[in-house]
Parts: structure tokens; C-alpha cells; sequence
């Protein structure tokens, strides 16, 4: 008998008749060679089906990337008097980070109004970009019709909550950027401290509410501007 190994594994075993003693040691030379020979093909079987299957998760890697990337703003608003710049790169491949510039309907004496998010993800890979790309497009059709930021969460919340089905939860700064007036009302929901340190101080970002930290956790939820 004569055994296949790779890499210490056991991969198979060659069995053959009884032959004379004479002519044994020849045999098992002979079946020690092809048993080598099989172990070396199966272990490089195995190497190439592991080298075709990372090249795939690569490839959808890459495409959940570009389609994340796609979520995203092509530019900036471009407001006169103010200069609006965003950089955004996920700490992997693919991430559940984004951020949004959402053109809301204007005041009653014209004035613009944009509404402002930053979101995140409690998770990174594939899951979370899925997750952020559900999150995203409620957001827009939940801000489109409300001007509120702390109603617009509220409403989100309920929403993703209604939809998610995992364990994932996502928390959001919102903010409605009047450009003319340079008034922020705006509301959060765990990234609070780190968004007002960005802020200038003579914009007025309010404290977050207590009862709603992460959305999609709580069916319902009330917050303060």
C-alpha cells in the first residue's frame, strides 16, 4: 500500500494484490512514485479552484465598490459666497461610510435649502454597503418631502427599521444648509460630538436626542433640533 499526502494531509491510499516478497520493494517504489505524482496533481487542483474563487470575490469586490462609489455625489453644490468640498475613501474595499448633498425644495421667499448627511455603517464589507445603499435612498425620499431634520430621522428610522433585516444599524448627522442665511438646524444620531467639532461655531448644531443613538434599532423614535 502505498499513501497520498499534501501538506501532511492524508489524501488517498494506493492498494494492491499480494506479489512475492522478491519483487515487493520494486512495487512499492513504483506505487510510493505514482501516489506522489497523484498527491502533487490533487494539491494543485485544489490551489487553482482557491486561486479562481479569490479571483471572483475580488471581482464582485471590485463591482459592489463601484456601485457604492456610484451612491455617492458626482460634485458639490456650488454656492455662491461658499465653497463646498467632500472627500470620502472607506477603510476597506468596501465600506458603509457615505455622505450625501440632497437639494430640498426652496423657502417661500426662494431662498435654497440643501439638506446635509453624513452616515455610518456599523459594519464594513459588502453587508454594510448594501446596507448604506438602502439607507441612502430612503433618506433622499424621506427628505425630499419634509424640511424638519429631526422629523426627516424620525421617519428614516422607521422606515430602514420596517426593511432591515439583519442586525446592521446605521447612525446619521443631518442637517438643512440654508447658503443665504447660513442657518444649520440639524440633528444626529451618534456621530454628534465629532460633526460640531467640524462645525464653525457661529452655526448653531443643537444637542442629539437621547432616545433614538442608531437607526434602525427602535421602531419609534423622537429627537430635538
Amino acid at each position: 500500500m502505498a499513501v497520498a499526502r499534501a501538506r501532511g494531509d492524508l489524501l488517498g491510499a494506493l492498494v494492491v494484490e499480494h506479489v512475492p516478497l522478491n519483487v515487493l520493494g520494486r512495487r512499492l517504489s513504483i506505487l510510493d512514485g505514482i501516489a506522489h505524482q497523484l498527491s502533487l496533481a490533487m494539491e494543485n487542483a485544489r490551489l487553482a479552484r482557491e486561486v479562481a474563487l479569490q479571483q471572483r470575490l475580488e471581482r464582485d469586490v471590485e463591482v459592489a465598490r463601484d456601485i457604492q462609489a456610484s451612491f455617492l455625489p458626482e460634485a458639490c453644490p456650488v454656492v455662491a459666497g461658499w465653497e463646498v468640498c467632500s472627500y470620502w475613501q472607506a477603510a476597506r474595499q468596501v465600506g458603509g461610510d457615505f455622505y450625501d448633498f440632497i437639494p430640498l425644495r426652496p423657502r417661500e421667499d426662494g431662498g435654497e435649502r440643501w439638506g446635509l448627511v453624513v452616515a455610518d455603517v456599523a459594519d464594513k464589507g459588502v453587508p454594510a454597503a448594501l446596507f448604506m445603499a438602502l439607507s441612502r435612498t430612503l433618506m433622499r425620499t424621506v427628505a425630499i418631502n419634509r424640511i424638519a431634520p429631526a422629523t426627516t430621522l424620525a421617519r428614516l428610522n422607521e422606515l430602514i427599521f420596517a426593511d432591515a433585516k439583519t442586525d446592521l444599524f446605521v447612525t446619521f448627522f443631518y442637517a438643512v444648509w440654508e447658503p443665504d442665511t447660513g442657518r444649520l438646524p440639524s440633528t444626529a444620531t451618534g456621530i454628534l460630538n465629532s460633526i460640531v467639532s467640524a462645525v464653525h461655531a457661529h452655526v448653531g448644531v443643537t444637542e442629539a436626542f437621547d432616545d433614538m443613538t442608531r437607526v434602525a434599532v427602535k421602531r419609534k423614535a423622537e429627537s430635538e433640533e
